[in-house]
């Protein structure tokens, strides 16, 4: 397999000798090659991601993806990035799926938060929305884990403080938000 013309930034491929199935390894290195083009070209920056994340409680628990990464074990709520064209709740409603097999009712808007890591060149919005299964959830197992994800787990909503759960400044407004039923800031700021 050889690059066509690289001198000339083209993205052609050729595959002599090689079986068809060499496609696909050839498409993807094509694929790789123009994306870092790009970047480089715009020194580097990536574009703002959006995500929809479900703040979905049952029994006085509150759903959670636990991760592990190096040492340290932390969660954060279920859901994930938005694709171009899809609406937040399409977004939360295929993750659910996706992700833990549950249908879910999306309610309203309960907090908005930015990731920010110049370190990582991570920009993320993160649009936290209540919300409820449409059946009781029986069982928890995910079809396609995160990467660092070891596992699934009910927080209880009691003890939500000594959870290392992200986004860590929710965790503050939570008691207030359940259990007074009161107004709190929808914007959690940038937390780390």
């Amino acid at each position: 397999m050889e690059i066509i013309k690289n001198d000339l930034h083209c993205n052609a491929v050729r595959i002599s000798g090689q079986e068809i199935s060499r496609l696909t390894t050839a498409a993807e290195f094509a694929i790789a090659k123009q994306t870092a083009r790009f970047l480089k070209r715009i020194g580097g920056k990536r574009l703002i991601r959006t995500t929809g994340r479900a703040f979905l409680i049952q029994d006085s628990n509150l759903l959670a993806v636990r991760y592990k990464d190096k040492d340290k074990v932390y969660y954060a709520l279920p859901g994930g990035g938005q694709e171009k064209f899809e609406s937040l709740h399409s977004n939360l409603q295929r993750e659910y799926q996706e992700e833990l097999g549950i249908d879910i009712q999306i309610g309203e808007l309960l907090f908005v938060r930015e990731w920010i890591d110049k370190e990582q060149n991570i920009h993320q919005i993160e649009f936290i929305f209540k919300c409820s299964p449409l059946v009781k959830v029986l069982k928890l197992e995910s079809e396609i884990p995160d990467g660092n994800q070891i596992g699934i787990e009910w927080l209880p909503l009691m003890d939500i403080m000594s959870y290392h759960i992200y986004p860590l400044e929710m965790r503050e407004h939570l008691h207030t938000l359940i259990q007074r039923n009161t107004k709190v800031p929808i914007y959690l700021g940038e937390g780390k």
